[in-house]
């Protein structure tokens, strides 16, 4: 039985990906919020988000679960993340 009071985790969910819809739906974030984080960097693609053949978005729920307990910082790193692979 499903505990309602309880906030799922990646372990309830045994998968690494999940579609955007899917992630919007477990996480209460809406899609705008995950494309604006792609957008400015915070997200980046194929670490927290990926577009798979059929050009749908997942999202890596466990990258995305790092990113939270990682704090406020993470806009940083995500920044120098970026420049460290333009660089090799």
């Amino acid at each position: 039985m499903f505990d309602r009071g309880r906030v799922m985790s990646t372990e309830d969910i045994n998968m690494k990906w999940v579609k955007l819809k899917k992630y919007c739906e477990l996480s209460g974030d809406t899609p705008h919020a995950v494309h604006a984080r792609r957008r400015k960097g915070i997200w980046l693609d194929g670490l927290h988000t990926r577009l798979a053949g059929d050009r749908r978005l997942w999202v890596n729920l466990e990258a995305v679960e790092k990113w939270i307990e990682s704090g406020p910082n993470m806009e940083t790193c995500s920044r120098k993340h970026k420049e460290a692979a333009k660089h090799g």
